[in-house]
């Protein structure tokens, strides 16, 4: 195990820390040490035990016996880290708790304080006034009494940091753990989100940032520590660090973990009609967009937030309607319904995966066979030997973790999730398979997985739309990207330009 030598003004010490739930031991002796002033990333692989070292250090969870937890200098239980120092301790959920149809002024009272008059009224000018100070202080400028709703993602991240830190006494010297927030943000995003977690850690605070991105951690973090099978593996610092290194860390893989074939294209054999041809489609804010996948491609769209990307998945398959425009697949116009596009043999793979992908009640071969046996059977849910044992021929060619079709899909990680969610498509063999920001909330061995799956479709025939907001993602997945910017084609990259650095420049242009 890579280790530093404890820090100077370390403001939290964990040693030991283990905690067992029946049957799995999450924590095994995991340390970590935080300083004051630096961002620090908490990583690991979905199952390492990063969540439940956050849920212990919150006091959601009690540990087991044996750890040893020091806190600005003073011995605490581990789960009494933050009740025992609510003045000096917050969290950003990665959820963020914020309700959308308050406004900023609204939220920020909800779970600190609101400003109240001696006769009990709430001092709304105060609480306007104090909610803008909030924001500003994490270089957020905005309207407090506009709804959080009509903020984009960034600014609603922000808005959460603002309302966590509110209730700490003063933000010097105090700790900070965030949650995975920038998961669904863009490049841009999350630039925006850890200038906030610098400026607090410039003012003293310390900021642990959980992450499954790899490039966060190089570009703006200080320190790191890494978790695998619920052990700390690694300590140090971020200087230097190579991505590969940092994915070897993860993984203990000793391969450099590369994770495709950033700027390697791969030969696209044209033999017809195109599988999907799409012809100035025009919806609310795509215009007038036209670009044609062959079988066997698998082809990238990357653009801003507002820039056409989120709406075109749902787009292609009839989720939202088409103001104009065809999408014809193998030379058939689709009808403008998802109905419509799941016969014609079009899969769609939805950016919230949670909402729209998975049945998070039901059982890992329920929701793998949702789509075919369901219609066939007039919504009974199919439980013969032979779909039994389909199901488990693709938890096999998925890999998926742990291999129990019984088990509730709520269960498994995130990148597990995903994976019945593409095999429930893939088992059908799809002409067309559409997916929307597929990576989200998924770590770096996950992300491995399913980039194989996505090439063993392509490479058996499907037409691939890969719709992600991470540049990295579409350098080494796609075969060719296309960057959209005000709802059209603003550049084609292809061959050695479809690097993401190139996809960056060209996205930000």
């Amino acid at each position: 195990m890579a280790t530093i030598s404890p820090p100077a003004e370390l403001l939290l010490e964990v040693e030991s820390l283990s905690k067992t739930f029946p049957g799995q031991v999450a924590l095994d002796r995991a340390s970590l040490h935080v300083r004051r002033g630096e961002v620090h990333a908490l990583l690991g692989l979905n199952g390492s035990g990063k969540s439940t070292m956050i849920k212990v250090l919150s006091g959601y969870h009690r540990e087991d016996e044996g750890s040893v937890v020091r806190l600005f200098g003073t011995a605490v239980p581990a789960h009494q880290v933050r009740p025992s120092h609510p003045r000096r301790v917050a969290v950003l959920h990665q959820d963020l708790g914020l309700l959308p149809g308050m406004s900023v002024a609204e939220n920020m009272g909800i779970g600190t304080a609101f400003r109240r008059s001696a006769t009990g009224r709430i001092r709304w000018r105060e609480q306007r006034s104090e909610a803008a100070a909030a924001c500003r202080r994490l270089g957020l400028e905005v309207d407090p009494s506009l709804p959080v709703g009509a903020l984009d993602a960034s600014a609603q991240v922000l808005v959460g940091l603002a309302r966590a830190i509110a209730s700490l006494e003063r933000i010097e010297g105090s700790l900070v753990f965030a949650d995975e927030p920038t998961a669904a943000l863009a490049h841009r995003d999350v630039d925006r989100v850890f200038a906030g977690f610098r400026e607090l850690a410039t003012a003293g605070a310390s900021v642990v940032v959980v992450t499954h991105r790899l490039e966060e951690v190089i570009s703006y973090c200080d320190a790191l520590t890494v978790l695998r099978d619920g052990r700390t593996v690694a300590e140090g610092r971020t200087a230097g660090l190579e991505r590969a290194e940092l994915a070897s860390l993860l993984t203990g893989s000793t391969d450099g973990a590369d994770l495709g074939s950033e700027g390697q294209a791969r030969p696209i054999v044209l033999d017809g009609p195109p599988a999907l041809r799409v012809h100035r489609l025009r919806g609310r804010v795509v215009e007038s967009l036209s670009f044609e996948v062959p079988a066997g491609e698998v082809l990238g769209i990357a653009g801003l937030v507002g820039s056409g990307r989120e709406e075109l998945g749902p787009l292609l398959v009839g989720a939202v309607p088409r103001v104009a425009g065809e999408v014809c697949v193998v030379g058939t116009v689709l009808g403008p319904t998802p109905r419509a596009a799941t016969r014609a043999g079009v899969g769609f793979v939805p950016a919230d995966r949670k909402r729209h992908g998975i049945l998070a009640t039901m059982s890992v071969g329920q929701n793998m066979t949702v789509n075919k046996e369901i219609a066939r059977l007039g919504g009974a849910w199919l439980d013969s030997g032979l779909a039994r044992a389909e199901v488990d021929q693709w938890i096999d060619r998925v890999r998926l973790d742990p291999p129990d079709r019984r088990r509730r899909i709520s269960l498994l990680s995130g990148g597990n999730q995903q994976k019945v969610v593409l095999a429930r498509w893939l088992r059908r063999s799809p002409r067309i398979l559409v997916l929307d920001d597929p990576m989200q909330g998924v770590d770096v061995a996950a992300k491995r997985a399913i980039y194989r799956i996505v090439r063993a479709a392509a490479a058996e025939g499907s037409a691939i739309v890969l719709i992600s907001s991470d540049a990295t993602e579409l350098a080494e997945a796609a075969d060719r990207v296309l960057v959209l910017r005000d709802g059209r084609v603003g550049a084609e990259l292809t061959g050695q330009e479809r690097t993401s650095e190139r996809i960056v420049m060209e996205v930000e242009g």
